[in-house]
């Protein structure tokens, strides 16, 4: 199968992941996460812009800047969430009225990238993420298509 081929179906789990993460698992997405997912859903149509052979090398070129972008944004994740970094996705509220005060009480879920994380054994999501971008960006320049 084909490169492109190949980084549309990664891109098409990445995505499908994430949302089952999301609406099963219950694992509310941080900006962070909605970032990553965004950056994936980009390279559904770039790769399927690759299948014809007028627009495969601007697609491959294409295709590795969004993957360098998510592996950049999967390495700041997983600094947040070993807590390398400061988590800048928390939010704070400051509450004022008994308003503002039913209002924090009604919120559903909390969001943040330290407080609750989604992993894979002991191994969080967005180290994963940032591997296989890797693994897509060394494939592309291993790549004489």
């Amino acid at each position: 199968m084909k490169l492109l081929a190949w980084i549309g179906l990664t891109a098409l789990f990445a995505v499908l992941a994430s949302l089952f993460a999301e609406f099963y698992l219950d694992h509310a997405p941080c900006l962070l996460c909605w970032i990553q997912r965004g950056l994936w859903i980009a390279l559904l149509p770039v790769s399927l812009m690759g299948i014809g052979r007028n627009f495969r090398r601007l697609a491959k070129w294409i295709a590795a800047l969004l993957i360098a972008l998510n592996g950049l944004a999967a390495l700041y994740h997983t600094l947040v969430q070993y807590k390398v970094l400061e988590d800048r996705c928390k939010t704070t509220f400051r509450i004022s009225d008994a308003a503002e005060y039913s209002a924090l009480l009604g919120e559903k879920k909390e969001t943040g990238c330290s407080k609750k994380s989604w992993t894979v054994g002991k191994i969080p999501a967005p180290f994963l993420n940032g591997a296989v971008c890797a693994w897509l960006l060394f494939r592309i320049y291993r790549d004489r298509d």
